[in-house]
């Protein structure tokens, strides 16, 4: 539905489709109920207008899907560094693509992240975090059962291949291919010289338990708040049941687009230096 609005009104609205995009994305996550009466076409348009929505409406769109069982075979967000459709390539011709089913999709894993009895879902990294204290916390890891390592660190991080190249990456964690079953624990900014990321099978079961001067940890779930919690709880992640499904409008292959993004993001220009 709201897609349709979208095609009848695009060509008068192609100048402002930034504020359109956040005005649909936004009733997607403040009325459930337009919500579950829409989903489908919904999704699909949050999908081709998460380039310019940004990270977190986007994230939201896909938790709420999650919490309320919604089907997520066409469901499609892809987020900041591998984005699918780029700002200056949408148009009508792309809205329309995806609103007549002319895409392939594929599958990303979840994360489930247990908690005090509390089940969550991450499509990108699970952080356990000292917060706001401005000393490091301290963390256990555990994998199958098995102890791993302690570690004296502002947080440590699970993160899926798809979150291999947001907050992992720039903490200095490996980038794992999208169809590689894995995940990444990746410790941020630990005191020690032995720390490193490792890479285990996405059947494993990893455990985490911290500790930090204000008596909290801080549960994150792709870069938003979800929990304060007690010093020594344990975070349990472990590879969700559920899954997403990540439209592809283009065959421009996962190291072709990253070759593309690696070389331009984070570099700063020369002349934008000493302008400003």
């Amino acid at each position: 539905l709201i897609a349709s609005a979208f095609l009848r009104s695009v060509s008068l609205l192609a100048h402002s489709i930034k504020n359109f995009s956040v005005h649909c994305v936004s009733g997607l996550t403040a009325n459930e109920d337009k919500m579950r009466e829409n989903v489908e076409n919904s999704l699909m348009l949050a999908t081709a207008l998460n380039p310019v929505i940004g990270y977190e409406k986007a994230a939201k769109t896909v938790q709420l899907a999650i919490k309320e069982n919604l089907t997520l075979k066409e469901a499609a967000v892809r987020l900041g560094f591998l984005t699918e459709i780029e700002y200056a390539a949408f148009s009508e011709k792309t809205v329309s693509e995806i609103v007549e089913g002319n895409f392939t999709t594929e599958s990303r894993m979840l994360l489930e992240v247990e908690a005090n009895g509390e089940k969550y879902e991450a499509l990108n990294e699970c952080v356990v975090s000292k917060g706001s204290d401005t000393r490091p916390a301290k963390f256990q890891v555990k994998v199958n059962g098995k102890f791993l390592d302690k570690f004296i660190s502002d947080a440590y991080l699970v993160a899926t291949p798809t979150g291999s190249t947001g907050y992992s990456l720039s903490a200095g964690g490996p980038i794992v291919s999208p169809d590689v079953s894995a995940m990444v624990l990746n410790p941020i900014c630990a005191h020690s010289l032995h720390a490193r990321p490792v890479v285990v099978s996405d059947s494993s079961e990893v455990e985490i338990s911290g500790s930090a001067a204000s008596g909290f940890v801080q549960l994150v779930l792709d870069g938003r708040s979800i929990v304060f919690l007690q010093n020594g709880t344990d975070v349990v992640i472990k590879k969700s049941t559920k899954s997403a499904k990540f439209i592809k409008l283009t065959d421009q292959g996962f190291f072709d687009k990253l070759i593309e993004k690696l070389n331009v993001w984070g570099v700063t220009k020369v002349d934008e230096h000493h302008k400003g």
